[in-house]
């Protein structure tokens, strides 16, 4: 999905996306 994005919003979605699948994103949730 990162490689097949258009633009930084679509990138930025599926970066987000990624990091919750793969368990990346919960030391965001500390901020």
């Amino acid at each position: 999905m990162l490689a097949q994005a258009t633009n930084y919003e679509q990138w930025k979605a599926a970066a987000l996306e990624l990091d919750f699948l793969e368990g990346n994103a919960e030391w965001k949730e500390d901020f």
